[in-house]
């Protein structure tokens, strides 16, 4: 394996190749020099433990357009984290199913569209239609092709640029609190474009990720051609557990991040690695939650497993001081989904024949409608 990231038509099979070598391991390195940390006390240690020594912020959070000055990232961030959860995960659910269960058409796009419907309040579209429009727009033609492989980088960083400057547009409009004028950097070039991209980022981590859960989850609970499940998979035994048990299990062999990507910004050692500042850090989430150590038949969904098993044991949304601040809002929302679906009848029918794996882990191309 020279990289750990090839041609996304490739990158299904090379992370099934990358599980199995995280046998054994507690991390190597490639090829191409980045580390890969394959066992979960140790994925912990690195997140959770080493203080400022591994960056604590994703790769795809810093934005390509250049820093917003601390302030404004700051106002910028309490805004949309305090929307989140000031949002009900129950009544957002409802609304975004109301979608689904009408849906008759692609998978993933209605996922996404259910939650951008879900998600209203805490994105700020409910009080600014134009603003919703650009994130519909950011969501169809930069996220989706972004997840499915269908966009080149090029293409892919034009969109999103202007998108941020639509968004950014909007929200200092909106909302023109959060950026008061005696803060003396409105008029830096590109500032407007700066607030946009921080907000899509933001909106992005929440939006994108529970959306793919969503389509997995409707993957297992509604298609007759079930991707990696090993074993019959009865609906009676659906309709009896615990739906929180369903969304851990769903999130654990099907994390919508199937890895984490961190810098080591000094050096250290990781396990039997010598790390250096600047080297690339992946925690590889598929293999470690696959991890037979700490998981028994750990390719089989079981959610009666967490009947015994601490939710605290998933690292899907990271651990320590980095870990993703929707997490529970997540798990409570998917816990939630579980709840009404399961009362529902849908048809999943699969086209594509792979999972899609770019910066995320998404279930084949289907067909969604009503059974």
């Amino acid at each position: 394996m020279v990289r750990l990231l090839s041609h996304p038509d490739n990158l299904w099979k090379e992370m099934v190749r990358i599980e199995k070598k995280c046998y054994g391991k507690m991390a190597y390195r490639t090829i191409s020099g980045e580390i890969v940390v394959c066992h979960p006390e140790l994925a912990r240690s690195v997140l959770a433990e080493r203080g400022e020594s591994v960056a604590r912020t994703p790769p795809f959070w810093r934005s390509g357009l250049g820093p917003l000055p601390d302030e404004a990232r700051r106002a910028l961030n309490r805004w949309v984290v305090q929307r989140l959860y000031e949002q009900d995960p129950v009544e957002s659910a409802e609304i975004a199913l109301r979608r689904v269960l009408s849906a008759d058409g692609d998978l993933h796009a209605t996922c996404v569209q259910s939650l951008v419907d879900g998600l209203k309040v805490p994105m700020g579209c409910g009080e600014d239609p134009e603003l919703e429009r650009v994130v519909r727009t950011f969501f169809e033609s930069v996220f989706l092709p972004t997840i499915l492989g269908t966009i080149t980088k090029r293409r892919n960083e034009r969109l999103f640029e202007n998108c941020s400057v639509a968004a950014g547009k909007c929200i200092a409009n909106s909302w023109p609190e959060l950026f008061p004028a005696n803060l003396g950097f409105e008029d830096e070039p590109d500032f407007l474009a700066r607030i946009g991209d921080l907000y899509l980022r933001r909106t992005a981590a929440f939006v994108a990720s529970t959306s793919i859960a969503l389509a997995w989850l409707l993957t297992v609970l509604f298609s007759q051609d079930q991707v990696s499940l090993r074993g019959p998979l009865p609906r009676s035994e659906l309709d009896e557990v615990d739906p929180q048990w369903i969304a851990l299990e769903c999130l654990r062999l099907w994390p919508p991040s199937w890895r984490l990507r961190r810098n080591v910004t000094s050096d250290q050692v990781i396990g039997p690695i010598s790390a250096l500042a600047g080297d690339n850090l992946h925690v590889l989430l598929y293999a470690i939650q696959r991890h037979s150590d700490f998981w028994a038949d750990p390719h089989s969904f079981k959610p009666a497993r967490w009947q015994d098993t601490s939710p605290r044991e998933l690292l899907a949304f990271g651990s320590g001081p980095g870990s993703c601040v929707g997490a529970r809002f997540a798990t409570e929302w998917l816990t939630a989904a579980v709840s009404m679906l399961r009362r529902e009848h849908l048809k999943v029918s699969q086209i594509g024949r792979r999972p899609h794996v770019t910066t995320s882990f998404s279930p084949p191309i289907s067909h969604v409608s009503r059974g």
